[in-house]
């Protein structure tokens, strides 16, 4: 028998071996995966094909006029919509289990909004948070022989532009005592992040300012409230807001943001003596 053309067949595929009697590696399971709002798009029943989301979000460009000359100024460039398209075929043994896994999907998947992807290659998993934007066009290609298969298409929109990795990065500093801490931060991502900073004051002497500087970025606050033992003092990056168990305070600066890599964070406190613990999240930000 004549072994097929490797070129067309793929080589890894149409092993030598199988062809000429001889000893065949066993195979591996595939750890790709994907899920909607914990409905899995590629299993026994779903086979997708690869999920287009390797592209970056759309680029919103905000141009100045020269005045009485050619061309324009980039002042400023953001990263807005993001949209990631999946296709597949679903099928069922029976046609009463194929028409009710259609109301499942549109159930699980159209009828939702703002919901978890989980898009997982070879181990490592990225997160969105995505809206179907096609809810009227995903089982266009239905054919009246379809009854126990059907091919669908999904376009999910990302309104936060990125992808982040399924857990926050987390650090911790236990009882600081000193005037000025520093401690690094690492942004493992592809891009720029937010990060949340808490301060959990378990004793104080008269705190009465407060500064966190990023001196990576040059970005950094200053709190000038008067802080008590037991109070938990929030920097939200996320919301772009600084609390004090839990309500809103006015504050100087801008809430320090991640930039790519190792970023050297310097906390001050002027106080006559404190305690407190410090703790960082933040997601990972992934073009």
């Amino acid at each position: 028998m004549t072994q097929p053309s490797a070129v067309w067949n793929n080589g890894n595929f149409w092993n030598t071996p199988i062809w000429n009697g001889g000893v065949v590696a066993s195979g591996q399971n595939s750890t790709d995966d994907i899920v909607f709002n914990n409905f899995g798009l590629q299993n026994c029943n779903y086979i997708s094909g690869y999920p287009q989301h390797i592209n970056s979000a759309k680029r919103k460009i905000i141009l100045g006029e020269i005045v009485r000359d050619d061309g324009s100024n980039l002042q400023d460039a953001f990263f807005k919509t993001k949209s990631i398209r999946i296709t597949g075929v679903m099928k069922k043994s029976t046609n009463a289990d194929f028409i009710a896994e259609i109301d499942l999907m549109k159930k699980f998947i159209a009828g939702v909004k703002n919901k978890e992807l989980k898009i997982t290659e070879n181990g490592i998993v990225r997160k969105y948070i995505a809206t179907l934007a096609n809810p009227e066009t995903m089982f266009n290609k239905r054919e009246t022989y379809n009854i126990l298969w059907n091919e669908y298409t999904l376009i999910f929109d990302v309104f936060s532009s990125f992808a982040t990795d399924e857990n926050q990065t987390i650090g911790s500093l236990f009882s600081q005592t000193s005037s000025a801490v520093t401690t690094d931060i690492v942004n493992s991502g592809t891009y720029k992040t937010r990060v949340q900073l808490l301060l959990n004051f378990s004793a104080v002497n008269t705190v009465s300012k407060i500064n966190i500087k990023n001196n990576t970025s040059g970005e950094e606050i200053e709190i000038t409230e008067t802080i008590n033992a037991g109070d938990q003092v929030l920097v939200d990056g996320d919301n772009q807001i600084i609390t004090i168990n839990g309500v809103a305070i006015d504050f100087e600066g801008m809430p320090p943001s991640l930039e790519i890599g190792s970023n050297n964070f310097t906390i001050t406190i002027t106080s006559t003596s404190h305690s407190y613990d410090f703790t960082s999240k933040h997601f990972n930000f992934y073009l």
